[in-house]
């Protein structure tokens, strides 16, 4: 005997904003907002605005590969164009790994000109955390930008983030011992979405 019959599971889906604020000694330099879109089936949106260059935007499209168990990651391939003060298309992966309060990171960036190859760099922002109490995070955070093999720019910084619920409150600090130090302020949301979806199940007797 053959019974046919079905159950209801949830489909989520999310999206959410980051705004960042970047200041040094004289002030406010330049803020940057980025929202983003990850379906249920794990298509994912993104964008930003000032992020690859001053007055650029950008728009990517991928796909997400997760686990989430002890030991949690994901992987986020991405391509996409960039439009604005620079004109080319992109290549990125954003990952990220968590084990108990260890935390892992990164975002990478492959941005090449529609109009000249001498702007075509390469950019990877990594982070790695520790739990330290409750929601708060604190760790190291680097930032790397190759534009040929002559042109390396290597910082290195401090954060702390605060979590509460959906929201995050991260504050960076780059290049703390030089002159040419700098904070980045940040605020994100996220929001998910469920909907019931239904799954056939066959039985067999």
């Amino acid at each position: 005997m053959i019974m046919i019959g079905s159950n209801l599971t949830k489909a989520q889906s999310s999206t959410g904003f980051e705004q960042y604020f970047y200041a040094d000694r004289e002030g406010l330099k330049g803020v940057i907002p980025v929202i983003y879109y990850q379906t249920e089936n794990s298509w994912y949106f993104e964008s930003h605005f000032n992020y690859e260059r001053l007055h650029a935007f950008s728009v990517y499209i991928g796909k997400t590969f997760s686990e989430n168990r002890e030991f949690s990651y994901s992987f986020t391939p991405m391509i996409g164009g960039v439009a604005g003060s620079l004109k080319g298309g992109v290549a990125g992966l954003n990952s990220a790994m968590n084990y108990k309060k260890l935390f892992f990171s990164s975002q990478s960036q492959y941005v090449f000109s529609f109009e000249s190859k001498n702007v075509d760099f390469l950019y990877s922002w990594m982070e790695l955390g520790y739990q330290v109490i409750g929601n708060v995070l604190v760790g190291l955070s680097i930032q790397h930008t190759l534009i040929n093999p002559a042109n390396v720019k290597f910082e290195t910084g401090l954060f702390i983030r605060y979590s509460i619920k959906k929201w995050s409150f991260p504050l960076y600090c780059f290049n703390a011992t030089k002159e040419e130090r700098y904070l980045i302020l940040g605020i994100a949301k996220e929001f998910s979405f469920s909907r019931n979806k239904a799954r056939t199940i066959l039985l067999t007797e």
